[in-house]
């Protein structure tokens, strides 16, 4: 796309100004930029970084090459050559810019022969003091991660219009080189670490919101790096209370949960004892069980009223058997006559009879066995179409230990629901 706008040709005739990449940024580029391997066939070693090769027996992970003196991790394999891509990331300030310049770095690698490096620039992001960003990259296949060369090198780099959901120059470098960086970076608590960001977007957003400025400034990065993507809005008044009691989040994602968890148990989010625990995951657990023991009562509750608003249809096309129990020595079997009683039926037992509203179907019927003591020993469904036993289930869905005498107790009495 052509610069049209005067900020689009101003920084097109100052990225003619930048230097090639140097041989001291390539040498760190090759150290940080990719794995380090020996590649073991057999009992042969074989330097990723120096083609050394040598005999070893060892059982190690990682092993130092004798040659060069690098820590390589052993990788088994009987290939003969390698290929490896990184990107590197260089950025410097320019005039009132900041920018970072993405190189797609190669590594080809054969054994007994030669280890080869590419580098080529494949994007610019100039980013100014506000945070506005105009990239300039070569073409970018759609679906670029998945293919083995994405990027187009036969034509220069160019303007691009990136859409909001575009995320094809989405790059995340293995390795960034700071040179310098603009004044108001530096202000807002710019940091070399970059939080495992994407440097641009990392820049962008110390820029633009103060809020992220105030957690990066406190060494909140891991609350940093979550809330970039997530709605920290919602949560800045917890987060006032861990930075003013110089609470440092080491996981935010489980703190995160917690205060979901702590506001639908109804607990005071703006209380340092609930928001900075001592023992986050301990916490966290104690009360993810009471907001799931909160969450599971309400969903009780509402099937309950889902269900009672049935309870006339169903005591009009069941209520006929409602009266029927009969027993034979310790084994006494009744009727479900209401919404409640399949209720308990249900959290007694550990299965689905409530819950998945077996007294809504209009050709079954469900009774329950229970022993002398009152003590549950089956619940029956039976078809009252066909009058038989459709299944017989103990607590947790087991088959009962008496299974056959309840069956043969029901069979004789079938006659009650046939004539009722």
């Amino acid at each position: 796309m052509t610069p049209k706008t005067q900020r689009e040709k101003y920084i097109s005739s100052l990225a003619t100004s930048l230097r090639p990449i140097t041989n001291n940024q390539l040498e760190y580029a090759k150290k940080h930029c990719f794995y380090h391997y020996a590649v073991r066939n057999g009992n042969h070693l074989h330097c990723s970084e120096c083609c050394h090769d040598w005999h070893s027996n060892t059982s190690n992970k990682t092993i130092v090459c004798p040659n060069c003196g690098r820590r390589l991790k052993i990788k088994h394999s009987q290939k003969r050559t390698f290929h490896f891509s990184s990107y590197l990331c260089v950025t410097s300030k320019l005039k009132e810019f900041q920018v970072f310049r993405y190189f797609l770095v190669d590594k080809s690698f054969y054994i007994k022969k030669s280890v080869n490096y590419y580098v080529n620039e494949v994007a610019q992001f100039w980013c100014d003091e506000t945070g506005k960003t105009t990239i300039f990259a070569r073409n970018r296949k759609m679906f670029a991660y998945y293919s083995n060369c994405p990027w187009n090198f036969f034509k220069p780099m160019t303007l691009k219009k990136i859409a909001k959901y575009d995320t094809r120059y989405d790059i995340y470098p293995s390795a960034t080189i700071v040179k310098s960086v603009l004044p108001i970076l530096k202000r807002n608590g710019f940091s070399s670490r970059l939080c495992g960001m994407n440097p641009n977007e990392y820049c962008n957003i110390i820029l633009t919101s103060p809020r992220h400025e105030t957690l990066l400034k406190a060494k909140q990065y891991s609350a940093f790096r979550y809330f970039s993507t997530d709605n920290i809005e919602r949560y800045w008044s917890s987060l006032k209370i861990a930075l003013r009691n110089n609470y440092i989040i080491k996981d935010a994602q489980l703190w995160r949960d917690l205060i979901d968890s702590l506001q639908y148990c109804g607990a005071d989010i703006h209380n340092a004892v609930f928001v900075c625990p001592i023992d986050l995951k301990k916490t966290h657990d104690l009360w993810c069980a009471r907001a799931n023991k909160i969450r599971q009562r309400r969903i009780e509750e509402e099937r309950l009223k889902r269900a009672k608003e049935n309870e006339y249809k169903f005591i009009q096309s069941k209520g006929k058997y409602f009266d029927i129990t009969f027993n034979s020595q310790n084994i006494y079997v009744s009727v479900l006559s209401s919404i409640a009683e399949y209720m308990e039926e249900g959290k007694c037992m550990h299965h689905c009879v409530f819950s998945n509203e077996y007294f809504a179907k209009s050709d079954t019927l469900v009774l329950s066995a229970k022993d002398k003591e009152n003590n549950r020993l089956a619940t029956i469904e039976i078809s009252l179409s066909t009058f038989k036993i459709l299944q017989c289930r103990a607590a947790f869905n087991k088959e009962p230990k008496d299974k056959a005498k309840i069956e043969r107790l029901i069979k004789r009495n079938i006659n009650l629901f046939k004539t009722a």
